[in-house]
């Protein structure tokens, strides 16, 4: 199968390419986003902004038939299930914001003949680098990271790097090469079953997503998507200004840019000024459309 996998730098995306095709069960081909989505994003605060490019430039410009989004969950809150619930969606859970945001986007996309676009997306928590030291380090897991007092947060995340990689300023080159080994590693040797165990939030989430892929797709399946956009709470079907102009209208409440007018385009509706809450900290998310 044809994916792009979108993570915050070549490195991440070289290894989860390899666990995706694990999960998947066969081996992939990775296909690269072009021309102006080469550029990385400036932080999570842009994800709102290139990720629906990302879908359109892949369902209307390759034959691609999936996306896989990856990203470091640093301080927001993990995923957990009860968020999967349309009544419980949390604003401040990067998963839940990711969802909200391709569902919106595949909604519009349609193309006679044209399979749907698959896509899965995880969050690592609250680093890859945990999902790497998987097998080696009893310490890591979803479960360990909640008993981490904030105060201390930043200091494990430097040390997840500093064991992984044997320093905590790797070059990309070392990352990348880390990462596969480690990919590998896990893939043949711990099971993604296990590391979906001690993952369950954000890995469990990928797998779960990647698992779908298998079933048929319904080309043309206009009433699909429409029932996805409108079991979502995160999403709000707008005006029909809104909807001529290919927005995004989101409720009360719900922010995607980390300053004031950032989003999907001019603040037309509160929730575009919505800042990120106190301890939601906006990491380094970097979109490089170059495959592995």
């Amino acid at each position: 199968m044809k994916y792009c996998v979108l993570g915050e730098d070549d490195a991440d995306e070289a290894g989860i390419g390899i666990l995706v095709d694990g999960i998947l069960g066969l081996p992939g081909t990775v296909v690269p986003a072009k021309g102006s989505l080469r550029r990385r994003s400036g932080g999570w605060g842009s994800v709102g902004k290139v990720l629906p490019s990302v879908l359109r430039e892949l369902y209307y410009n390759t034959d691609a038939g999936g996306l896989v989004v990856v990203l470091d969950s640093d301080d927001s809150p993990i995923h957990q299930p009860p968020h999967d619930d349309p009544n419980q969606a949390v604003r401040e859970c990067r998963l839940c914001r990711l969802r909200a945001i391709v569902t919106e986007t595949m909604a519009r996309l349609d193309t006679p003949g044209r399979p749907p676009l698959r896509a899965a997306s995880g969050l690592a928590v609250p680093a890859i680098e945990a999902w790497w030291r998987f097998g080696k380090d009893p310490h890591v897991g979803e479960a360990q990271w909640l008993q981490v007092p904030a105060a201390g947060a930043w200091e494990e995340r430097r040390r997840l790097k500093s064991d992984t990689y044997g320093t905590d300023r790797p070059s990309l080159e070392l990352a990348k090469k880390v990462m596969v080994e480690e990919a590998t590693r896990i893939v043949r040797e711990c099971g993604l079953s296990k590391l979906e165990e001690s993952f369950p939030g954000g890995f469990g989430a990928l797998a779960g997503d990647l698992r779908t892929w298998g079933r048929p797709a319904r080309v043309g399946s206009r009433d699909a998507r429409e029932q996805a956009r409108t079991r979502d709470p995160l999403l709000r079907r707008g005006g029909g200004r809104d909807r001529a102009a290919r927005r995004i209208q989101l409720p009360m409440g719900v922010g995607v840019g980390t300053r004031r007018g950032a989003g999907l385009g001019p603040p037309t509706h509160p929730a575009a000024l919505t800042p990120f809450p106190r301890r939601c900290y906006p990491g380094r998310l970097r979109f490089d459309a170059d495959g592995p």
